[in-house]
């Protein structure tokens, strides 16, 4: 029989020690769990444990965020990090650790669960988590077109450029059904989360129209967070013509990250669901989760995957 808590301080150390096998930071034990505990990303979290006679024996995190829901702004867990010890799996643990979680979450007012599952969704589906729209893109440089060569990108700090760029946010997310609500403490949490990415404005004409945030992974770059414009299929062709032609002749040959799926977006890059990293949704009290939520969470951004 397990018992279920907010983990203590120890709970953590164990957490991660149990979690090597799976997600390590680092190929030596010591310095992976220093370095999990020192993360400001975990550090956000309430890690939830069920502990046996003598160890933590499952774990997950509930990362607290906001959902803009149509003029509401409603608490939200992201649970990330699900994992049981080996020697204790194919027991439900998970199952009532993820219950427990939602009482404990529902109880002190979050309103809804979401988690980007790793696995098949029917095992979350079967907890009351429904499937949302959840796709990848990728960008060919040598292959893409562009359409519009006045648009052009240019990298800035965020730090010196946050009031714009969290404007640029709100504008492009409005219309949404639903949306990460980004607050003053999450933006700064944002400065902090991956300091290495770059930020460019995108520029059409000399003027700035959005702006978008990427990882630099040699050949490859990962676009993790974009604003353009009101995120229409022709801002997103707008992002792709800036991104082309700023790798054109460089060693990046692709770029890739979380697109949502629309037609014009698919007869330009190649655009496909994700695997893994799925968008799953459940309402933890009287908010409704209809089909417009679901499809306007295509829209999440990487840099919010917790």
């Amino acid at each position: 029989m397990l018992s279920f808590r907010v983990a203590t301080f120890q709970d953590r150390v164990q957490s991660f020690e149990n979690i090597f096998d799976v997600w390590r930071s680092s190929d030596d034990f010591t310095e992976h769990v220093n370095l999990r505990l020192a993360s400001i990303h975990h550090q956000r979290a309430d890690f939830c444990v069920g502990v046996g006679e003598e160890r933590v024996e499952v774990s997950l995190a509930s990362f607290p965020f906001e959902l803009s829901l149509a003029g509401s702004v409603e608490s939200t867990s992201f649970i990330g990090c699900v994992h049981t010890i080996a020697e204790s799996r194919g027991k439900g643990y998970a199952r009532q650790l993820i219950d427990w979680t939602e009482q404990f979450e529902s109880a002190r007012g979050t309103s809804i669960s979401l988690l980007f599952s790793d696995i098949k969704p029917e095992y979350y589906s079967r907890l009351g988590y429904q499937h949302c729209p959840a796709h990848n893109g990728l960008i060919d440089i040598s292959s893409t077109e562009v359409r519009d060569d006045s648009i052009v990108l240019e990298e800035f700090r965020l730090k010196e450029n946050l009031d714009w760029v969290s404007d640029c946010y709100n504008h492009a997310h409005a219309h949404l059904d639903a949306y990460v609500h980004r607050s003053e403490f999450y933006w700064w949490f944002l400065t902090k989360k991956d300091p290495y990415d770059k930020y460019f404005a995108i520029n059409q004409n000399g003027k700035r129209i959005g702006f978008i945030r990427m990882k630099d992974e040699g050949i490859r770059w990962k676009l993790r967070d974009c604003s353009i414009g009101s995120l229409s299929a022709e801002d997103y062709d707008r992002a792709i013509d800036g991104i082309v032609s700023y790798f054109t002749d460089s060693k990046c040959k692709e770029v890739y990250g979380w697109f949502p799926k629309t037609d014009v977006l698919a007869d330009r890059i190649e655009i496909s669901e994700r695997p893994d990293e799925i968008t799953m949704i459940k309402s933890l009290g009287d908010i409704t989760i209809d089909e417009k939520l679901k499809t306007s969470l295509d829209y999440l951004h990487e840099i919010d995957h917790v």
